[in-house]
């Protein structure tokens, strides 16, 4: 559930034919943190379920302690790193309150913020409505179905498109309102013939076999940054629009996009800049070859040297 702000994960448990299992819920998103009790470090989960727990605790703690374990002894770490590891790839913006974050086309998850019911699930039916599992008993509708709502229909996942078939999306909150069906118009250009406005934004330029000195003196920024939440990579637009060679309108500035670099010793957050050229309608993003980075698109990154190793 690094997706979702949160280490953890999403079970899907199915619906059971004992009687005794009647009204427990089908989809359960459960999340673990590591805590301090007693002078002793131990994960300790909560999950969407009802908040029966909370003397007793979770229902899945021991599940998900033995699940820790596991990869605890396979990776031989301490708790500690194995934490700092599936910290590394969480998004932290997700976990602020009424954040809904889909999962295919049938489950979404809402973010209820800091407490002991973090999160609850939304699942849509097979006519096509959304029903929250938390909220059996609600009229119509709740908080976490109206988010659920609103981010199948494409808002609020920050940029992300969450369809299955992983086309990126090319829309951002700087461009222009375009009524369905009808193609993106550039301001300079209303007439052109061959619009960029849905090619990949992505690094462009050849790399070298080996990455150049400026590149390997770079590289130690993402670990350090990775060190410390507090420090945020930033990485500027190029200026000019590499095929028709004009900066960015006076009026659309480029606008800052969160984005995770992953690279051998794990990942760290930065903060990309993009723009949307006037002319031919291109998104214009930095390349990274000068700092030893690969951009996939203005979200995702990889350092050169973990992609060729």
């Amino acid at each position: 559930m690094g997706r979702s702000g949160a280490v953890g994960v999403l079970l899907k448990l199915g619906r059971s034919r004992v009687r005794a299992d009647i009204c427990k819920q089908q989809t359960v998103a459960i999340c673990v943190t590591l805590k301090t009790k007693s002078g002793v470090k131990r994960p300790v989960s909560s999950c969407s379920g009802p908040e029966k727990c909370l003397d007793t605790g979770c229902t899945y703690e021991l599940d998900m302690e033995a699940a820790i374990e596991a990869v605890r002894s396979a990776a031989q770490m301490t708790l500690e790193e194995v934490f700092e590891v599936l910290e590394s790839s969480v998004r932290g913006v997700a976990r602020a309150a009424g954040t809904a974050i889909p999962y295919g086309a049938l489950l979404c998850t809402v973010s209820g913020g800091d407490g002991s019911w973090p999160f609850a699930v939304v699942r849509r039916t097979v006519a096509r409505k959304w029903v929250c599992v938390a909220c059996p008993t609600a009229d119509g509708e709740c908080i976490h179905q109206s988010a659920a709502v609103a981010a199948a229909a494409g808002g609020g996942h920050g940029g992300f498109d969450d369809g299955d078939d992983g086309t990126p999306n090319m829309r951002f909150p700087d461009d222009d309102p375009v009524k369905q069906g009808d193609n993106p118009v550039a301001p300079n250009d209303p007439y052109m013939l061959f619009s960029r406005f849905y090619q990949v934004h992505q690094s462009r330029l050849l790399r070298d076999l080996v990455p150049p000195t400026a590149a390997q003196l770079t590289r130690i920024n993402p670990v350090e940054a990775a060190a410390t939440s507090e420090t945020v990579l930033e990485f500027p637009a190029e200026a000019l629009c590499p095929y028709c060679r004009v900066p960015p309108s006076p009026l659309k500035p480029p606008i800052p996009h969160e984005c995770r670099i992953e690279f051998d010793d794990g990942s760290a957050m930065a903060e990309v800049y993009s723009w949307r050229c006037p002319n031919c309608l291109l998104r214009v993003m930095p390349d990274g070859r000068e700092h030893g980075l690969v951009f996939s698109s203005p979200f995702t990154a990889y350092s050169e040297a973990y992609l060729f190793e």
